[in-house]
């Protein structure tokens, strides 16, 4: 990667595709120095929160699922936790979108009705 850059992070605007697998290769330096970082995702602009990976390790690609949501406020950010009492907020991208497609086909195997005579 080029200096600077981030693989795997959103860039702002980014446009991910929900239910998607994604990996993150881009760990900030600081993340050296705390045994427990974690990956959160918000999808209202940093109101609310839920952990999506755990264990992050610097040098190690996490792999994490796009939420299945349709939002133009999406964020991720990377916490150290020192203990439940104390986190740090590490990096946090600016909002991207993502966009949840209803399910084109449906998959079987499934039961289907015998045909009616003369079909």
């Amino acid at each position: 990667g080029k200096p600077g850059s981030k693989p795997g992070w959103p860039q702002p605007g980014a446009l991910l595709r929900g239910g998607t697998s994604r990996t993150l290769l881009w760990l900030p330096k600081e993340a050296a120095k705390y045994e427990h970082i974690i990956l959160q995702f918000s999808a209202d602009n940093g109101r609310s929160w839920r952990t999506i990976a755990e264990n992050l390790q610097l040098g190690k690609a996490v792999k994490w699922t796009v939420p299945e949501v349709n939002s133009k406020i999406c964020r991720l950010r990377i916490l150290a936790v020192k203990d439940p009492e104390h986190r740090i907020m590490l990096a946090e991208t600016q909002p991207f979108t993502i966009t949840t497609a209803p399910v084109e086909t449906i998959l079987g195997p499934k039961e289907v009705p015998p045909p009616e005579a003369g079909e």
